[in-house]
């Protein structure tokens, strides 16, 4: 019986075994973009059935490191944080980021 050897490699050279961390990630985000981009037997994608159009969103590549800016009080503070696009929120359509603090 043969195996599966699973690996995906990313922009930036970062090869994805089936235990890496992204693996969960790269799940969520393949669901998410078949339901934004991939038409049905009726030719329309699950985003147009729902919102009466398609979507046109900003998208990042999945893994891509990604600059965003944190909202602070304090205006000498640093507000310009890296991570890495790992997805979108659905309903509000947010990226979501992973960082050294978790995911944002």
């Amino acid at each position: 019986m043969r195996t599966l050897k699973l690996h995906i490699q990313l922009k930036y050279g970062i090869r994805l075994q089936p235990q890496h961390f992204l693996n969960a990630w790269s799940c969520r985000h393949s669901a998410w973009l078949i339901n934004k981009f991939q038409p049905k037997e009726c030719g329309v994608t699950a985003h147009r059935s729902v919102r009466g159009r398609n979507y046109a969103g900003d998208l990042a590549e999945f893994g891509e490191n990604v600059m965003f800016k944190v909202m602070t009080n304090d205006k000498y503070e640093e507000r310009w944080q890296r991570g890495v696009f790992v997805g979108k929120v659905d309903q509000t359509d947010e990226s979501i980021l992973l960082t050294p603090d978790g995911a944002t």
